[in-house]
């Protein structure tokens, strides 16, 4: 198992520093999927989205499920990293590999949502939809930046 010291020596942030930014956005994404999660909840509710795409909600909980799933890997690393001062970089690839997945079915799911929303006219339905998308959004901004600091490690 391959793990780097806690203590930089080419001038770049250091592991602890990387752990810290990691943790704070891990924060973040889990608060936005709890949000994403209701709003998802939400669409069995909206028979208009249900009709015209049933799997959708299904989807969106799925994806919030990974999400959690892949921050609490994520939590337990950063606690190990900085209890022992170092980082393993086997599991920081793994991790950077679930968060790529993410991005990806968020993209998917993205579009999924942008076709929906342009099918409804349902003032209620489109400002849901709006909102999940914007939630999306922001849990695939913070996904992303989660891979770019796993490559650094």
């Amino acid at each position: 198992m391959k793990t780097q010291n806690i203590h930089s020596s080419q001038g770049g942030f250091t592991v602890f520093e990387l752990l810290v930014a990691m943790a704070l956005i891990v924060l973040l994404v889990s608060i936005l999927s709890q949000t994403f999660s209701e709003g998802a909840r939400t669409f069995s509710h909206l028979k208009e989205i249900g009709d015209l795409d049933e799997r959708l909600g299904d989807d969106c909980m799925a994806l919030a499920e990974e999400i959690a799933v892949t921050n609490q890997r994520a939590t337990e690393f950063i606690e190990n990293g900085l209890r022992t001062g170092t980082a393993d970089r086997e599991e920081a690839s793994a991790l950077r590999e679930q968060y790529e997945a993410i991005c990806a079915e968020a993209v998917d799911l993205e579009a999924r949502l942008r076709d929906v929303q342009s099918q409804i006219h349902n003032p209620g339905a489109q400002r849901v939809l709006q909102h999940s998308l914007n939630e999306l959004e922001r849990l695939k901004s913070l996904a992303a930046t989660m891979v770019r600091l796993l490559r650094l490690l």
